[in-house]
Formats: C-alpha cells, sequence, structure tokens
C-alpha cells in the first residue's frame, strides 16, 4: 500500500507540473508542418513556432519539373507570432515585403491558417 501511495503521489506531481507548462503556454513552441502532392511535386509547409514570439515558415518542395525549378525553391523566412486566445497572427518580413497570417490554433496540436476551402492546417 505504501508503494502505490508513493506513485500515486509521483503521478500528482508530474500531472501539476504538465498543467503547469500547458498554462505557462510552453506547449505552442514546435514545429506545425502540411504538405500536398499534387501533378507528382509535393510540397511542404512548416510554421515553427519559438521562444519569445518568434517564429520561421519555411517551404521546400520535391520532384519540381525543370521549368518550374525557378519558382519552387525551398525557402524560410523569420517573423513573428501573436496569440490571442484560440487566434494566432504571424507577420513575416522580406526586403519591404511584410505579409500577416491569421488563424486558429489549437494548442499544441495544429494550426489552421485562412477559412473555408482555403484553409490549411498544419499539424505537430
Amino acid at each position: 500500500m505504501k508503494k502505490f501511495a508513493k506513485w500515486l503521489g509521483v503521478f500528482a506531481v508530474v500531472v501539476c507540473l504538465g498543467a503547469a507548462m500547458l498554462a505557462c503556454g510552453g506547449e505552442l513552441e514546435g514545429k506545425y508542418s502540411h504538405s500536398e502532392t499534387k501533378d507528382g511535386v509535393t510540397a511542404k509547409a512548416t510554421i515553427e513556432l519559438k521562444k519569445d514570439n518568434k517564429c520561421t515558415v519555411s517551404m521546400s518542395y520535391k520532384n519540381v519539373p525543370a521549368e518550374m525549378a525557378e519558382y519552387m525553391k525551398d525557402t524560410s523566412i523569420d517573423g513573428t507570432y501573436a496569440i490571442d486566445g484560440d487566434k494566432i497572427t504571424i507577420t513575416i518580413s522580406e526586403g519591404d515585403n511584410e505579409t500577416t497570417m491569421t488563424g486558429t490554433i489549437k494548442k499544441g496540436k495544429s494550426i489552421t491558417m485562412g477559412e473555408g476551402d482555403k484553409a490549411v492546417t498544419y499539424k505537430k
């Protein structure tokens, strides 16, 4: 019975630590990806949420035909993100161009950018 009580105590501590980490928002950090294949070309998009509200948005391609290689190059752009409830806003800048994207985040599981039939879900 003492062993059971000891393990129950350890379990309670682990649950409390996990809850504290969730409350701090640490589970948001990480890589969220989406891939799609069309006409034999596979495109993979990744959103990496980092500490201090920084992020990197990346695109990579496989099986790109030679005539499209100039336009479909692997790319990574750094940016920032903000969370307001279940809403996420990602801002990326490249030169003088700044783009803001909004979506919905299911904490620690997925990010859905866009709406309706144009929505894309990135999974962790």
